[in-house]
């Protein structure tokens, strides 16, 4: 299956620098910028990293790991997984 992995960044420079190093990994990444909904809300962006793998719950953890390990150095961490199904 295709799954998309998110991982949330403070800034695009963060999410830029995340991106580069999960695409080294493997994963097709895009990013994408949150704008705040107010002033006391800051800016969010995510980096959707996506990978066809077998989903099972090991291999999900697995990936959210690995993800966590190269965006931390960035401040950024796993925020979430989804798959639309089947990959053709």
């Amino acid at each position: 299956m295709l799954v998309d992995f998110m991982v949330a960044a403070d800034s695009e420079t963060a999410a830029t620098s995340i991106a580069q190093a999960a695409g080294s990994l493997g994963y097709a990444t895009e990013v994408e910028h949150h704008e705040a909904d107010d002033a006391s809300d800051p800016d969010r962006w995510t980096v959707y990293c996506s990978r066809t793998m077998l989903l099972d719950h090991g291999s999900v953890l697995a990936a959210q790991a690995e993800l966590d390990k190269v965006s931390a150095p960035f401040g950024g961490y796993s925020d979430g997984w989804g798959t639309l199904g089947n990959a053709e």
